[in-house]
């Protein structure tokens, strides 16, 4: 860590501590089991299903593609489940996440799994343009798309929250009333607030500006999001665990809180026992209980 400290002049060791994932675990080694516990599940799934699986660009970045899982005779207009992956904006990527597909393509959903650039080769701008790219192209590609729901875990909660913060009359000013309305947005442990995150290890990479912290904290930008969510009809369900790290929760809730002053559906829902990795490693288990809100209706 103090290699990492001396790179970044702005660490704080206590907030460092505070949004710390692997600190407030109680599991052991929580980071490599996770990484086990997702390239297996990805392995397996890719040899099992690996025919169900496309593989495509929406850009010319190098991690710029997604991978779209579904059955065989699944048409274009049904119903699609998109994830993105966490890392911090930095770490894994798209390939381990594979087998997340597994739930939606059981339900006669697609399944898409996005990848996208990483700091430092990107900046966390560039990151959160990636994926409103990716969420253009999937409503170019699908336009009769009856339900696209958004799930995203960590760094990946917060870039699915910036497509709700996005003005699109500005963003893509000839593709905005295009645009495939978001039906739910799950963002699981997600960052709501990048202040906090100069002052960690990971912005050694990141070096996040005073105009980043700004322009990409969703919860700077609820009257934004608020547009949108009654706009497109969007239902949000923030999802963390017991053990994420104390201030993950307090960023979700807060978030949750400040979208329901203006009457949106908005829901925080938090897992006991359950640590940051676990809520999301989860996913592809049938008896997952966030399952039943990501698909259900009545809830």
């Amino acid at each position: 860590m103090s290699e990492a400290v001396n790179e970044n002049p702005q660490f704080d060791a206590e907030i460092d501590t505070q949004y710390d994932v692997a600190h407030w675990s109680l599991r052991e080694t929580p980071i490599p089991t996770c990484v086990e516990i997702l390239n297996t599940g990805s392995d397996n799934f890719r040899t099992a299903h690996g025919n169900l699986v496309q593989n495509v660009r929406y850009g010319d970045g190098p991690k710029q593609s997604m991978d779209i899982v579904r059955k065989p005779g699944v048409s274009d207009d049904a119903p699609i489940m998109v994830f993105v992956h966490g890392g911090y904006w930095i770490l894994t990527g798209r390939d381990m996440y594979l087998h997340i597909a597994q739930p939606a393509v059981t339900r006669g959903w697609m399944g898409v799994i996005v990848g996208y650039d990483q700091a430092p080769d990107v900046t966390v701008t560039t990151i959160v343009n990636e994926i409103r790219d990716a969420y253009i192209f999937l409503s170019k590609r699908f336009p009769k798309c009856p339900n696209l729901t958004f799930i995203g875990h960590s760094a990946g909660g917060h870039l699915i929250s910036m497509l709700l913060a996005t003005d699109w009359e500005s963003y893509c000013p000839t593709q905005y009333k295009d645009l495939v309305p978001i039906t739910k947005s799950v963002p699981i442990s997600g960052v709501m607030d990048l202040g906090p995150f100069v002052h960690i290890s990971y912005n050694k990479d990141l070096q996040l500006t005073k105009k980043e912290i700004v322009d990409l904290s969703p919860a700077l930008h609820i009257d934004k999001a608020v547009k949108n969510i009654k706009k497109f009809g969007t239902k949000i369900i923030a999802v963390v665990g017991e053990n994420d790290p104390p201030k993950f929760c307090e960023q979700s809730r807060d978030y949750i809180e400040a979208l329901k002053k203006s009457s949106v559906d908005a829901k925080y829902i938090e897992y006991p026992v359950l640590d940051h990795f676990e809520v999301m490693e989860k996913l592809d288990e049938p008896d997952y209980d966030l399952l039943k809100h990501i698909f259900d209706n009545e809830n």
